[in-house]
């Protein structure tokens, strides 16, 4: 057992998605090897979620399943498993800390773990209340690229055609497209007719809004090129999933990923981490967190832009001097929201307000 410490950040820099300029995915990590190639994982383990009010259609199911299918190198087979309709109790809650209720990961049968993805399809037209008006651009959080996250109330026009493009769009960020600059600029394709374009061309604009009939666009010659490219690619053995949690191993400390979720183990340890016990933690103080009454006051973008973060130290007493030690190395880390989360944690334990 470990003794956890939660602490909610708000960095609005977070914020990313496909209908605004998404950052591009981070380079010191391959996550998309891990979906794309037979090794380490020989499966795909997809969950969906839905929240209130959506009615999900077979087609698009069949269809992410396909797309899937003719990209990743999964032998074992593609699991596709449709959780029951998630309750929004709290309706101004994140969209990414409902993600995050709803996560179950692979279910207990699984002896061998699978490579994960989570789908989280909601519809804001049925939000009530004082942010009705708030629509989710589809997006994939390119610090944790392990799910999709799509609004039905931002692509009213022909609802099939769009929503099966967003869905096939999505799953070509999560398999690493439009990282080469050579005809993209780090997000999205520069060829206007490919899937991977930001928005669509003019004659598939006016056919989905007029006629209401939209057929979504293949990927482009060169996008096709890069997933082989990809393919060919020595896998990162620092990155590796532990139930749906993404995981990066560094030199003498872990992280482990959900989006806009963050648990850092600060040391070795030759105990097994347990991730059913460490979700059912952190989704008991995401609970607790986002009911108070300082966290209803934010505006819905602040609260859209936040991070969980925990630190797990093993039990018994540890001087703070010797933990400020400890994260010391952690404050050189690649990425630049643990490098962030790490210098906010240590200046608050500074002024004793943490650890």
């Amino acid at each position: 057992m470990y003794n956890a410490m939660i602490w909610v950040c708000l960095l609005v820099f977070l914020i990313a998605g496909c209908g605004v300029d998404s950052h591009p995915k981070l380079r010191y990590e391959k996550t998309e090897l891990l979906y794309l190639k037979e090794r380490p994982y020989d499966r795909l383990y997809v969950e969906i979620d839905i929240l209130d009010g959506v009615t999900l259609a077979t087609d698009w199911i069949d269809d992410l399943r396909t797309f899937l299918a003719n990209y990743v190198d999964k032998p074992g087979g593609i699991e596709i498993v449709i959780d029951e309709p998630f309750h929004v109790s709290n309706e101004n809650m994140p969209l990414t800390v409902m993600a995050l209720l709803c996560t179950d990961g692979p279910g207990q049968e699984e002896r061998n773990q699978p490579s994960y993805l989570h789908v989280v399809i909601c519809d804001s037209s049925v939000r009530k209340g004082r942010w009705a008006f708030f629509k989710y651009h589809p997006h994939v959080i390119f610090s944790c690229p392990t799910a999709m996250f799509i609004d039905l109330a931002a692509n009213q026009n022909d609802p099939d055609g769009r929503i099966m493009h967003i869905i096939r769009h999505e799953a070509g960020h999560i398999v690493g497209l439009c990282k080469n600059r050579a005809h993209s600029n780090g997000t999205h394709c520069s060829n206007k007719r490919c899937l991977m374009a930001k928005s669509l061309d003019l004659a598939s604009q006016f056919n989905s809004i007029f006629f209401k009939r939209f057929k979504p666009p293949p990927l482009c010659d060169e996008c096709h090129k890069d997933i082989e490219l990809l393919k060919s690619e020595e896998s990162e053995d620092k990155m590796s999933f532990d139930g749906p949690f993404l995981v990066r191993k560094e030199d003498g400390y872990r992280i482990y990923s959900l989006p806009r979720l963050y648990i850092i183990i600060p040391f070795e340890s030759g105990r097994q981490f347990n991730w059913r016990e460490a979700l059912k933690k952190v989704k008991r103080n995401a609970r607790q967190t986002f009911s108070q009454t300082e966290y209803k006051k934010l505006s819905l973008s602040s609260r859209e832009a936040f991070v969980i973060c925990n630190v797990y130290w093993p039990e018994g007493n540890i001087e703070t001097n010797t933990k400020l030690a400890i994260l010391e190395r952690i404050a050189t880390d690649p990425s630049p929201i643990v490098r962030t989360l790490i210098q906010r944690i240590k200046k608050q334990a500074k002024e004793g307000t943490m650890l």
